[in-house]
């Protein structure tokens, strides 16, 4: 399934577009902080990346890239 095509760039649909584009992100990123905002799209880009991941591996991928010097050496690869 793909998303339907974008209106004309020069179009005022295309306007109307973007308008609630930037209303959406704008919602999403209500309340967070961007180090918060900066976790969310990594997680959003590593599930993307490896969809067989679980939940358990994003976790620690995430950790590891976030704050590898808290994690106690056993649990570093």
């Amino acid at each position: 399934m793909s998303a339907p095509p974008l209106p004309d760039h020069d179009s005022i649909a295309y306007l109307w577009w973007s308008t609630g584009a930037l209303d959406e992100q704008r919602a999403r990123d209500e309340g967070l902080s961007e180090d918060a905002r900066q976790l969310r799209d990594l997680l959003a880009a590593l599930a993307r990346q490896h969809p067989e991941w679980t939940m358990g591996d994003l976790a620690a991928c995430l950790a590891r890239i976030a704050c590898p010097e808290k994690l106690k050496r056993r649990h570093r690869l």
